[in-house]
């Protein structure tokens, strides 16, 4: 039973997620946000965009291990300008 609790708890590490708030004050509309979502998922390890037109916070979700600045560096590609909320 230990084996298998401690096999749990490493998978769980393994496979954690996180999150991470940015500010993209140039997503203006609805083909923004998609331009923006589609450069995030590009990279690897991105799981899951969502957005917010009104207040353009991006919440991005990902797998334990990837650089939020590659995230940013991809929505930055697309000409947006992106900040990281704490």
């Amino acid at each position: 039973m230990k084996k298998i609790l401690l096999l749990a708890a490493i998978c769980g590490a393994v496979f954690a997620q996180q999150t991470y708030e940015l500010n993209v004050p140039n997503m203006n509309c609805g083909g923004c946000a998609k331009k923006i979502e589609d450069a995030a998922k590009g990279v690897k390890g991105v799981t899951a965009v969502s957005y917010d037109l009104k207040s353009k916070d991006v919440n991005i979700t990902a797998d334990n291990g990837v650089n939020v600045m590659d995230v940013v560096n991809a929505i930055q590609a697309k000409k947006y300008k992106v900040g990281i909320k704490e």
